[in-house]
Formats: structure tokens, sequence, C-alpha cells
């Protein structure tokens, strides 16, 4: 998954710390992406998240500078974008009716978050390389894919139904956590590269419509955990340098 993130971090040149702001430009892709539906009847981490691609962006300012370290504050705007298994996902809706003999998918899509984090970050510099943590939350928006998909009843049922899943976007809580490390490429410029684990928690309403069934729209809440590990690279500006 491409991760890009735009963020402003303290950081320290070679003689002192630094109390200038800084940006991030990055891209990265993700490790492992995991979700977690509840109480769909899935209980455990899976991987119908593939991976995909993100956006986002970041700004932080240096507040207190302790012997080698600067500590600072951090906000995030993030978008991120990754595939749906769609055919995992199907075989976890249908596995518990003993009546399908065969379903077919019609529709696939992505599954999206958008996230506005804040939080703290903490920078060492060692020789000429600035090492950074960082921890924030906030919220996280997530969009599940919509579903279609055509279940065929065995006997004695003998009828198929089209299934039309459909999630709305629900904000919920997010959280992210990483470290980057920073190389001057010049009197402002650094390379970046680092790695952030994500993860994000949002509730949503299922609304089911079944044709050809007589019970016809349905609906159930349902809590959506996503977890993902991003690595990424990208350049580092200075400013008042």
């Amino acid at each position: 998954m491409n991760f890009c993130s735009v963020a402003s971090h303290a950081q320290h040149d070679s003689s002192a710390h630094s109390t200038s702001a800084y940006i991030t430009a990055a891209a990265g892709i993700g490790i492992s992406p995991r979700t977690l539906f509840l109480p769909s009847g899935n209980s455990t981490w899976n991987d119908y998240v593939m991976p995909g691609y993100s956006f986002s962006c970041s700004g932080g300012i240096p507040v207190l500078h302790l012997h080698k370290v600067t500590f600072g504050i951090l906000a995030l705007f993030g978008y991120y974008s990754n595939w749906f298994n769609m055919d995992k996902y199907m075989n976890c809706l249908t596995s518990t009716d003993p009546n399908k003999s065969t379903y077919s998918k019609s529709q696939s899509g992505a599954y999206t978050q958008y996230s506005v984090l804040g939080g703290a970050y903490a920078t060492c510099i060692i020789g000429k390389t600035t090492f950074e943590l960082s921890v924030m939350g906030g919220l996280a928006a997530d969009i599940l894919p919509n579903a279609s998909y055509f279940e065929t009843y065995a006997p004695p049922v003998h009828y198929s139904i089209l299934i039309t899943q459909t999630f709305s976007a629900k904000a919920g809580a997010g959280l992210d956590a990483g470290v980057q490390v920073n190389y001057p490429l010049g009197k402002s410029m650094s390379a970046t590269f680092g790695c952030h684990y994500l993860m994000s928690s949002c509730n949503y309403t299922n609304t089911m419509y079944e044709s050809n069934n007589p019970n016809g729209f349905t609906s159930a809440p349902l809590t959506a955990y996503l977890q993902m590990i991003n690595a990424l690279a990208g350049l580092t500006y200075s400013f008042g340098k």
C-alpha cells in the first residue's frame, strides 16, 4: 500500500537542536493489513483487506528541548485505500447457511479510510541522522465496499437470491504510532524513511436487501476494526534553515 505523508517535524542540525518546523512528503506500501468484523460471526482477524495505497499530510511544531531530545506536537490527515478480498468476505458471510449450495459475487470494492489525528513526537539526532518517534490519536472514518452477490439454495428451497449489502461511512477512533529516520540531503532537505502502525474502529449499520426473499430489507449493527503497518520513504523540508 502506498503511503504518502506530509509531516512537519522538529529536528536538529549537527550542532544544536532546531526550533524550526518541518514538512515531510512520503510514499509507501502497506504490510499485512488486517480487519475484524463484529458481530458478523467472525471474531478473528482476517485478510479481507489487501495492500493498496494512501496519502496523508501532517504538521508538527517543537515545544521542548531536553539534552539531545526534542519534543513536539503533531497533527495528521490521512487517506487510505485498500483492495478488498471479496471472495473471502463472501465465504465468511455465507458459511453459516447450511442450505447454500453456490454463490457468485457481482461486485467488488475497496476499503477506504480517512483519518484526522493529533499527538506528540520526540526526535533525537545521532551523527547526521535524526530519529523520530510519534504517537497520535483521533477520528477515523471508514467506508466499507458495497457488496452484491447471488446465493443458490439447495433442495428443498430451490431458489436463488441477489443480496446487496450497503455500508455508509462512519467515524470512530483512530490510532497511529510510528518511527521515522531522516538523513540530510542539503541545508533544508532530508531523505525520510519510516514505519507506522495504524488502527481504527468504526460502527456501522449494515443494510442488506435480499431480492426474491420475503424478508426483504434487514439491518444489523456492525463494528469494523482495521489495522495496518505502513512502510514509507520520502523527503523532509525544514523551514527557517
